[in-house]
């Protein structure tokens, strides 16, 4: 980049803290995954807007429609006021003397992500926005993920079932176990006011599946077949083989977004899929979220089953 392009990135940004004055901060504003982006008409209209819309509004994987990763709320510099700047999420890119990239937490509000963008030349801002509109990206995401699991309640209710598998997870309390057998376990969120079932499976399956995608993908439809039945005859839960699941390797586990259908019968909805290798155990640990929702946006629920996933963690381990 031009003219010694400085960045200056705080990835930690939790831990950063930028305090303009020393009373006490307002609470943020907005609504859950929405950001208020201040950037100048000319470039939101050009290459620097390209950049952005396609990390903040990419698609989420595994929703049979398009719903943006983030709804964003975008204003030119001049209509910047009190109204946004106590937004949840704020990003502000202005012209400056040198260029750079700084993210953190507080700055006009408490508990708020920021992230400002300072840019010298139009060249050096393609260059910032290139590098590190994907970082603010997940930054948000997971400042979203940390409020959430700040205001759900976990159950401390099934250690020994935890205990057969040799795993643990945060199960929230409005989660009720549906079904559970030795190699099967069922935990359902459906609350009686609203058309959402919420829920999550647990088993194992033969190490000699992994790690090839189709055998086990194949292998999860043989169990659900088996123990996630629908009211109709014949009917039972499984992948919907037309829609083409996103398969992401990671250390020692595979992640698959998708959707699931009940067969002969309606319905249907996305499920995040994780395999496990438990090399101790000889077996691959499975935790299978789904969600039912229809004609409901899906992203924010499913960040919820995310959280869920994520706390999954090897007994003993650190």
């Amino acid at each position: 980049m031009k003219n010694a392009t400085l960045f200056f990135i705080c990835l930690t940004f939790f831990s950063c803290s930028f305090d303009e004055s020393s009373s006490v901060l307002p609470s943020y504003t907005g609504a859950v995954n929405e950001v208020v982006l201040v950037i100048d008409e000319q470039f939101w209209a050009g290459e620097a807007g390209f950049l952005l819309k396609e990390s903040f509004q990419a698609p989420i994987e595994g929703i049979s429609w398009n719903e943006s990763s983030l709804d964003v709320v975008q204003i030119p510099s001049q209509a910047m006021s009190r109204l946004f700047e106590t937004h949840r999420n704020l990003v502000l890119v202005e012209k400056g003397s040198f260029s750079k990239f700084v993210s953190g937490s507080n700055l006009y509000s408490e508990g708020q992500y920021f992230a400002k963008i300072t840019y010298k030349s139009e060249s050096d801002l393609i260059g910032i926005l290139k590098e590190y509109s994907p970082v603010i990206l997940h930054q948000i995401q997971q400042k979203e993920k940390m409020r959430l699991r700040e205001k759900m309640y976990f159950s401390s209710n099934f250690k020994s079932l935890f205990d057969r598998y040799g795993y643990q997870l945060s199960i929230p309390k409005e989660y009720n176990l549906a079904a559970d057998s030795s190699g099967f376990s069922w935990f359902e969120y459906s609350p009686k006011d609203k058309e959402l079932i919420s829920g999550l499976f647990l088993y194992q399956l033969p190490i000699k599946y992994w790690p090839n995608s189709n055998l086990l993908l194949e292998a999860r439809d043989s169990v659900l077949r088996q123990n996630v039945k629908g009211e109709q005859e014949g009917s039972f839960m499984a992948l919907e083989p037309l829609y083409p699941a996103h398969k992401s390797y990671q250390d020692k586990g595979l992640e698959v977004r998708g959707l699931w259908k009940m067969q002969n019968a309606f319905m249907g909805g996305p499920s995040i899929t994780n395999f496990v290798v438990d090399s101790l155990q000889n077996v691959v640990f499975v935790t299978d979220a789904f969600l039912f929702n229809p004609g409901k946006n899906k992203r924010n629920d499913l960040q919820i089953l995310e959280i869920i996933l994520e706390s999954s963690k090897k007994k003993n381990s650190n």
